[in-house]
């Protein structure tokens, strides 16, 4: 079933049948033979897992704190090698974006770099992640919120206030640490969003532009990630580094300002009336 709040269904029953299908999801997805692809799954079905818990986190209690700290604390075990493996990924990105040929042929060198460092990776094992998963599954079927529907409400309106907050505190030239909390905010709404978009025709269209400025701030982060490797490794030493760095730091740039731009679209309603039509969704 869908990663969303249905219709026809009780909103006390979609929360220990979305939380117990996303560990399903999270346990297929390490069962890929390919290691880069099965820690990504799992960790984003991580990340749904957290953003559910927070829409209800006002019903939960201390089981909220409970919970999710066991799906932070599995995220941080599949997390080791996650650097190493975007990097790659996202320096393809920035080639596509570069027009002149010295500086693609920069940032394909720092490229094959990181490739050439991630295929010296130890594979890991997921034996233990694997084990505290099926443990989580059983809990995620016995998760119950105190008066659910405004509990859901409730917890959507304080992320949603959150990211309003952190979003005022990025700076376009400013340090990354604002940002990195801002995407944050922004990926947990939007998640909400993706929730709630089966419940009605306008839901659907509101998750787009969440999902649109989670890529711009997501790819922004991994290009924080991508400059801190060039500037504090030896490849700051090299003389393509130089080029490398310069592309990355304009291409934050750039997203920075598009982010900046749509947030203040996105966030101009305030969190009392964000509140309100979450409580008028839901069935």
């Amino acid at each position: 079933m869908p990663y969303a709040l249905l219709l026809d269904e009780r909103v006390d029953d979609a929360l220990p049948r979305i939380g117990a299908e996303q560990v399903d999801k999270a346990l297929k997805a390490l069962s890929i033979s390919d290691r880069v692809s099965a820690v990504h799954e799992a960790r984003k079905a991580c990340k749904r897992l957290r953003s559910l818990l927070r829409m209800f986190r006002p019903g939960l209690g201390d089981s909220f704190r409970v919970a999710d700290s066991e799906v932070r604390d599995i995220a941080r075990m599949l997390s080791g090698s996650r650097d190493q493996d975007v990097l790659p990924g996202v320096c393809e990105k920035l080639i596509e974006k570069q027009e002149s040929d010295e500086t693609r042929g920069a940032v394909e060198s720092i490229r094959d770099f990181l490739l050439a460092s991630r295929n010296n990776v130890t594979p890991v094992s997921f034996d233990a992640v694997i084990q505290r998963l099926r443990s989580l599954h059983d809990t995620a079927l016995d998760w119950r919120a105190e008066r659910p529907r405004k509990s859901a409400a409730e917890g959507v309106r304080r992320v949603y206030r959150d990211g309003r907050r952190r979003r005022r505190h990025c700076e376009l030239d400013g340090p990354a640490t604002p940002w990195h909390e801002w995407r944050k905010s922004v990926k947990h709404h939007g998640y909400h969003a993706s929730l709630l978009k089966k419940l009605h025709p306008a839901a659907k269209a509101y998750a787009e532009p969440w999902d649109r400025l989670g890529t711009l701030l997501g790819d922004e982060h991994d290009l924080s990630v991508l400059e801190e490797r060039l500037v504090e490794t030896t490849l700051s030493a090299e003389p393509l580094a130089a080029l490398a760095l310069q592309a990355t730091r304009e291409r934050r740039a750039t997203l920075r300002e598009k982010a900046a731009k749509l947030g203040k679209l996105l966030y101009a309603p305030s969190p009392r009336v964000v509140r309100k039509v979450v409580g008028n969704l839901l069935p």
